[in-house]
């Protein structure tokens, strides 16, 4: 079927007319595009210290970007990958003490990520849906992940502490293996998956090191592990850390715990419980 003269005269119309809108936008938004960097940063347009930092460092210019994940580190203390590229390039540059400084504050700060990971309690855990399930367990193993990256880059650096942070690397494997596997093979149960729970029978306090005790440092170590069906204290995670070596103290408590089994279809099973402790000076 043929179309009228005047309608297509029309669609024409339209059509010119669309062509010059479009055009005048893309002028108008050339036009408010900034011009100067200062503009550019101020709108969330150039990569931040932190993002420039870590190009830097992965091209091998140690030196630069030293110079602005200081300034990162500096202006966010909370800032875990200015401290951890900091110190790798700090340890590039041949500055031993300035790197194993940075990455301290780098692993410290994944391990306190890590307590979120692990805050949901199993009764509600089981309560979600698979997808639901499958999202936390990711998001487990990419905290886990991030915290092992930190540590490997710690021990590259040969510190006094490396037995502890080796363990704490195996510690963090398997919660990684655990997380990524599939839903129905549990390598250890949680409470509300076993018949009885494990029971604590004996449970011996944590003693201050001499610097936590001379910086007067308190609180909390909470730490995730397994009670194992063999009787034995397995796979001790810090996820809620303290520095001066309190951390190294709970973990040597932990072991010594004393419990009975957790049962399921009439034998003994692994189960991971999370336990904490105080350190207070009185």
């Amino acid at each position: 079927m043929s179309i009228p003269r005047k309608l297509k005269s029309l669609s024409s119309c339209l059509l010119l007319l669309c062509l010059c809108l479009f055009s005048d936008i893309d002028t108008t938004v050339r036009a408010q595009q900034p011009q100067s960097k200062a503009q550019q940063k101020a709108l969330g347009l150039l990569p931040s210290a932190t993002t420039r930092g870590i190009e830097l460092y992965q091209q091998g210019n140690y030196k630069e970007a030293i110079k602005l994940l200081k300034k990162a580190s500096k202006n966010d203390k909370m800032n875990v990958a200015a401290w951890q590229f900091l110190g790798l390039a700090l340890k590039q540059q041949g500055d031993q003490k300035g790197a194993q400084k940075a990455l301290e504050q780098a692993v410290e700060l994944r391990f306190q990520q890590l307590s979120g990971a692990y805050s949901i309690s199993p009764k509600k855990f089981t309560e979600l849906t698979k997808a639901e399930r499958a999202v936390i367990r990711a998001e487990q193993s990419q905290r886990d992940r991030a915290a092992l990256a930190a540590v490997e880059s710690y021990l590259k650096l040969n510190p006094e502490d490396a037995t502890f942070w080796r363990e704490q690397a195996d510690s963090l494997q398997f919660y990684i293996a655990h997380a990524e596997a599939p839903e129905g093979e549990p390598i250890a149960y949680s409470a509300s998956e076993v018949l009885t729970r494990a029971i604590i029978l004996s449970k011996p306090e944590p003693t201050f090191t001499e610097k936590a005790r001379q910086k007067n440092t308190t609180g909390t170590v909470m730490l995730r592990l397994v009670l194992g069906a063999d009787g034995r204290v397995q796979h001790i995670l810090v996820t809620k850390p303290l520095p001066y070596g309190l951390s190294q103290r709970a973990v040597d408590a932990a072991r010594q715990i004393q419990f009975k089994p957790a049962t399921k279809d009439g034998h003994p099973v692994s189960q991971f419980v999370t336990v904490s402790y105080n350190f207070n000076i009185y």
